[in-house]
C-alpha cells in the first residue's frame, strides 16, 4: 500500500519522520525508524478521535499535519 503522504512531526524536541496511510477507515502514522509508536486517528462527527497514540503533543501535531494534507486535496 502506498503512503498518502510523508511528514515530520516534532516529539520532545526531535523531528520524527512518518508515512501516513489510510486503512480500515482510519489514518495511520507509521514512523519511518520504527522506534516511535504508531499514531492512528479517525474522523467521526467532524472531530478527530485518537485510536492509538498516548502523547498529546504528538497526536496534536499529527492532527495538524492531517488537516493540512486534507485541505490541500480540495
Amino acid at each position: 500500500m502506498d503512503a498518502l503522504f510523508n511528514t515530520s512531526l516534532f516529539f520532545k524536541g526531535q523531528e520524527v519522520d512518518y508515512a501516513v496511510y489510510f486503512q480500515d477507515e482510519a489514518y495511520h502514522f507509521v514512523p519511518a525508524s520504527g522506534a516511535k509508536a504508531e499514531i492512528v486517528l479517525q474522523r467521526k462527527d467532524d472531530e478527530w478521535h485518537t485510536i492509538r497514540g498516548n502523547d498529546s503533543e504528538l497526536v496534536q501535531n499529527a492532527t495538524e499535519a492531517l488537516d493540512r494534507y486534507l485541505l490541500s486535496q480540495h
